[in-house]
């Protein structure tokens, strides 16, 4: 059995084979989304998935490519936030999706601070609505939610436990939290 370091270093975070399964309720790519974008949208989140094995990565990429977004090494720089550091805490899903938040409507140097403001409301926003389709933010209590158990994915009989018992969840709350952040991104563009 390898020791944890060597495990983490050589097993990538979540490389778990994930098909799609139907979204969890209240998540929806909004009213102007047809069925095929929408199917399109979770292949997309799910093939990401499975490339990179990290939900953050996974997240933003499945945004950057929707959006066109230009995200330089932002996917690279996302790969230590699953649960930040494997440590149960904020999802993945979530770092990778306000990550896309930033680049679309941030502020930059120089730029007014309500940019600022306004894209902090967002990220609170899209919290919101995450926690009231998944329960929570964080890594550790969706698990626990959905799983009825808290993981320590860093270790790595915990992680053998996980991928066990997760099927496809992380499949699942990568694809709402894109979908989330999706309907939110085109609502804004669409006001501006």
């Amino acid at each position: 059995m390898p020791n944890r370091r060597e495990f983490i270093r050589n097993a990538g975070v979540l490389a778990i084979s994930l098909p799609v399964l139907p979204p969890f309720p209240n998540a929806s790519l909004g009213s102007g989304a047809g069925n095929q974008e929408l199917v399109d949208f979770e292949n997309t989140a799910s093939k990401n998935l499975q490339k990179y094995g990290n939900c953050a990565q996974a997240s933003f990429a499945t945004l950057q490519d929707h959006f066109d977004l230009d995200g330089g090494q932002i996917v690279r720089a996302l790969s230590p936030f699953p649960g930040v550091g494997l440590q149960g805490d904020t999802c993945g899903a979530v770092t990778g999706s306000l990550m896309a938040f930033g680049l679309l409507f941030g502020r930059g140097e120089g730029e007014e601070y309500s940019k600022f403001l306004d894209v902090a409301a967002m990220a609170r926003d899209f919290c919101a609505r995450f926690t009231e389709t998944l329960g929570s933010t964080k890594c550790g209590d969706i698990h626990e939610t959905h799983l009825g158990r808290r993981f320590d994915l860093s270790d790595p009989a915990e992680f053998d436990d996980f991928r066990g018992a997760a099927g496809n969840l992380c499949g699942r709350v990568v694809a709402t939290g894109v979908r989330i952040a999706a309907e939110m991104i085109e609502s804004r563009r669409t006001l501006a």
